[in-house]
């Protein structure tokens, strides 16, 4: 992770490396939750019709 000058003087070493370990974390984090927001955005039935009804709409609105 490229860091500037002011972030290494201020966290040091030891704290930039606690920071992107939390990134770390945070991203697996994200990715694991991503696939399942996906699958019940998109499996499920009201996630489908959202899903159509607001791109619907965006072509309704580029449209006009």
């Amino acid at each position: 992770m490229e860091e500037s000058h002011g972030q290494s003087r201020l966290l040091g070493s030891e704290g930039t490396e606690q920071m992107e370990v939390y990134s770390d974390i945070k991203r697996a984090d994200y990715t694991k939750e991503a696939g399942v927001y996906d699958q019940k955005r998109f499996l499920h039935e009201a996630g489908r019709f959202y899903a159509d009804l607001s791109n619907q709409i965006i072509f309704d609105l580029l449209d006009a």
